[in-house]
Parts: C-alpha cells; sequence; structure tokens
C-alpha cells in the first residue's frame, strides 16, 4: 500500500458562473477550436511531446496539468508559434498553423512575469500592443478603456507598474494580452507570482472573466489547486504524453490510471491480486491478507492491480463502535496527526502500511477525540472507491 501526499484539500471543483452545462467534449458534432493532431516535438534526444493528439473546443477553459519536464510548456509553445513540431499538425478554427509566425496568430500569451513596461503607466502598458499593430488612435483610445473596465483598473490607469499590488500588476499584463481581440489566450503559471490568498480570489476573477468575453482559455499549470479551480477540463501529462483528459471531478473521483489516482489530490493505493471479478475484491499481496472491495470493472480473476481510495472517504471509529465487515475494514494505530484547520489529517499504522484518514472539523471540538497512539478501525464503501490495473 503506498500514499501519495500532496494537498490535503484534495481537489476543488470549478464554480463556474454558467447557468447551463457546458461539454461540448460530450456532443459529437462539436467542432474544436484547436486540434493537435499526432504532434512530436524532439530537441535533439529528447522527445518533449510525443506523438500527442487533442481538441480543444471554443469557449473552453483547458489546462495542462503536469510535473516539470512533462511536455505542457511545450505544448503551449507549439501552439503560439514559438516552437514548431516535428511531427504531426497543429491546427487552430481548422487551418494547419505549419510556417504562420507568431505574430500572425489569433492567439495571445500571458507570462508568468507579467512582463510589464516598467516606465509605462498601465494604460501605455495595455495600449503597446495595440499601437504597434497601427492601430487608430481613436480604436486604441476605446480598447484601452474597455479594457480598463474589465479588469476594474480605471482608477489606477495612470499609474506606473511599481505602484500596483501584484494582483493589479496580473490584472494589466491579462488587459494587454486581451486586447488585441484573440482567438485563444494562453497563460503559462498565471497565478504563480501571487501570494495564497491572492490566488484564490483572482481565480474567480479570471472564470468569472473568461467566461464573459467567450474566449478560450488554455493554462499550463503544476498546481493542482489551481488547475481545478480554473478549468473545464483538465489534461494529465506525463513524458510528453496525456495520461487522462476530463472534468476535474472526474478526474478525482475517477481516474483512468494509477499514474493519475497518485498524482491528482492524496489517495490510499492497496495493491493486491483480483480474488473475485464481479464485483472487485482485491486481496492484498502482505502478510495481512487483508480484503478490499470495488466496483466491478472488468477485472479479471488473478490478475494484479490496486483499491484507491481517497482520505476523505474513510470513517475513522473506536474499536468498541466499528462495524464488522469482511471488507474495507482495516485496524490500526494513530502514529501522526496534522490539524488543517477545516480538516485534519490522520496517518494511521496498520498491517498494510500507513493509510490516511481525513477527519472534517465541523464543530471548534470534535465529538470523538482521537490522539496519538489510539487503537483505531478505518471503514470505507466499495462505491467510494475505484479499482485500476495499470
Amino acid at each position: 500500500m503506498t500514499v501519495r501526499s500532496t494537498d490535503p484539500q484534495g481537489a476543488r471543483q470549478r464554480q463556474s458562473v454558467a447557468k447551463t452545462p457546458f461539454a461540448p467534449w460530450d456532443d459529437p458534432t462539436a467542432v474544436p477550436i484547436i486540434s493537435y493532431r499526432g504532434v512530436s516535438k524532439r530537441f535533439e534526444d529528447v522527445v518533449a511531446v510525443d506523438n500527442l493528439s487533442l481538441d480543444i473546443y471554443p469557449r473552453e477553459f483547458f489546462a495542462l496539468l503536469g510535473p516539470s519536464g512533462c511536455g505542457k510548456t511545450t505544448l503551449m509553445r507549439l501552439l503560439a508559434g514559438f516552437e514548431e513540431p516535428s511531427d504531426g499538425r497543429v491546427m487552430l478554427e481548422g487551418k494547419d498553423l505549419a510556417g504562420v509566425p507568431p505574430h500572425r496568430r489569433p492567439v495571445n500569451m500571458m507570462f508568468q512575469s507579467y512582463a510589464l513596461f516598467p516606465h509605462l503607466s498601465v494604460k501605455d502598458n495595455i495600449a503597446f500592443g495595440l499601437r504597434r499593430d497601427g492601430l487608430p488612435r481613436r480604436e486604441v483610445a476605446r480598447r484601452v478603456d474597455e479594457m480598463l473596465t474589465l479588469v476594474q483598473l480605471t482608477a489606477q490607469a495612470r499609474r506606473k507598474p511599481h505602484q500596483l499590488s501584484g494582483g493589479q500588476r496580473q490584472r494589466v499584463a491579462l488587459a494587454r494580452s486581451l486586447a488585441k481581440k484573440p482567438r485563444v489566450l494562453l497563460l503559462d503559471e498565471p497565478l504563480g507570482a501571487l501570494d495564497k490568498r491572492l490566488r484564490g480570489e483572482t481565480q474567480f476573477q479570471l472564470v468569472n472573466l473568461q467566461y464573459k468575453l467567450g474566449i478560450t482559455f488554455l493554462v499550463v499549470t503544476h498546481d493542482q489547486d489551481e488547475a481545478f479551480a480554473l478549468a473545464d477540463r483538465i489534461a494529465i501529462m506525463r513524458d510528453g504524453r496525456i495520461e487522462q483528459v476530463a472534468p476535474p471531478a472526474r478526474l478525482y473521483e475517477s481516474p483512468a490510471s494509477r499514474y493519475v489516482a497518485d498524482f491528482v489530490g492524496d489517495v490510499n493505493l492497496f495493491d493486491g491480486t483480483v480474488r473475485e471479478a464481479t464485483g472487485v475484491t482485491v486481496v492484498t499481496h502482505d502478510a495481512s491478507g487483508l480484503a478490499f472491495a470495488a466496483p466491478p470493472s472488468g477485472a479479471v480473476s488473478g490478475s494484479h492491480g490496486c483499491v484507491a481510495v481517497r482520505p476523505e472517504k474513510l470513517v475513522m471509529h473506536l474499536p468498541h463502535e466499528a462495524p464488522d465487515a469482511p471488507h474495507n475494514r482495516i485496524e490500526g494505530t494513530v502514529e501522526d496527526i496534522a490539524y488543517g484547520g477545516d480538516f485534519t489529517l490522520f496517518r494511521v499504522k496498520t498491517p498494510t502500511g500507513i493509510v490516511e484518514a481525513s477527519v472534517f472539523n465541523h464543530r471548534r471540538t470534535t465529538e470523538k477525540a482521537f490522539t496519538w497512539d489510539d487503537p483505531v478501525v478505518l471503514t470505507f464503501d466499495a462505491s467510494d472507491t475505484v479499482f485500476l490495473d495499470h
């Protein structure tokens, strides 16, 4: 049994301002705005992107999520035109972008550093690209005023970047990127320079702004909380390939592989052999011989795999209060406790290894006080698990 420990809060679902369901990826008639078709990118002997295909739809807020070096930034740069694919095609609105220089593509990129001109005012920073394109002065003024209103910085129009907060500088960079009215906005770690509290506030502003404008946003991030808060769908990347593409809740609750389950949030993984394929029952390889039940998944009796369950799905009991069940019941001793404010994370030593359980703190004082070295029993429902064979 292994535990992957990241943010104990787990995944947060995006709270969309949309009133109707938005899921063009489930509509076979929907036409993507961005298409990667068999795309590979090699840098000498290093394969950054490996035969990857992906569709992104109009008005979608899409996130590329993965560890450093997985290829997510390269994939974005291929769309922006800063790199050319070694193989395959990158298409925008049905047109192959091969040979189209970056400044001729209807996309714009906002960098993590914001790259604001320190000697220019907010107003002039936003106007810079429009003036370079030779737009009439009146049109430049109109678009700049429109952007200032959109990002709520009209009162700061004459200030220089050093006179702004981090969140305000982020909004100036966003306004400058949007002023040219791109069909797609690319965001490279857009909130990485902000502190935790400001990131949380800015996430909702960014989602609301994207919905209001109806522009397709593609964000690259290694921050799981950020991806889950912002995106309609997320692509989990690994070694230049995509492991799974799905909405946040589906990624979290129904990971397609052990890697995805292990990468997204916290998870307990119980390795073993399938004893009963109908209504999967997995018996651990270790001496404990514990049995764990999961919903039917097409597993074959005798095959190997693991049962995955999130820490918040486990229920902690005092031994004399625990239900007696043949499956999904683990006895252990509390080894570590981490208080997280809205939850408490317990690390329980069991015969099959360390198991993590999250208990939400609904009241200022808990009804059942578990402490170090307490004997406890952990239980969970089969419906809260998933069987993974790879």
